[in-house]
């Protein structure tokens, strides 16, 4: 998002107060799972939740963010430090979207062709920003009474 349009909102997520993996049911032994608790957003509106990092060069990372506009924790795949999102849509790559379970728990599917990479329940723990403007319309109310003096 583009940095004065983030800042400018008056509701916006600050950053992530905790992230913990409430279950996982298959992380893939070629790969790290590096959690980001007390993360701020970047100027940009970027936060950073997890990131699944390989141990084999030629593998790509996978960078789990929160997604403000859809409210929903969605999954980016790396390679060679560069976004790659077009895999989402090739054959055997799943897991760009995660599924809401409740509140801010969200199971994650992630899998390349012929590799499953993780598989588990992750609960995200949001910091809400409120920008709170306040404008004061003032006007003048003045009366005025004329009372003569009686003599």
């Amino acid at each position: 998002m583009d940095q004065g349009k983030f800042l400018a909102k008056t509701k916006r997520v600050a950053g992530i107060t905790k992230v913990e993996p409430v279950k996982i049911d298959y992380l893939n032994e070629k790969y790290e799972l590096k959690l980001f608790p007390d993360t701020p957003a970047t100027n940009t509106g970027l936060v950073r939740v997890i990131e699944l990092i390989p141990k084999i060069s030629e593998m790509p990372n996978f960078i789990l963010r929160w997604d403000e506009k859809a409210d929903t924790l969605d999954v980016d795949i790396y390679r060679n430090g560069q976004v790659c999102n077009e895999l989402w849509d090739t054959d055997g790559y799943k897991g760009h979207h995660t599924q809401k379970i409740e509140n801010k728990t969200f199971k994650v599917n992630i899998a390349i062709p012929n590799e499953e990479i993780f598989n588990g329940s992750i609960n995200v723990g949001l910091l809400i920003q409120l920008s709170l403007q306040t404008k004061a319309n003032i006007k003048p109310n003045l009366s005025l009474k004329i009372i003569r003096k009686r003599d």
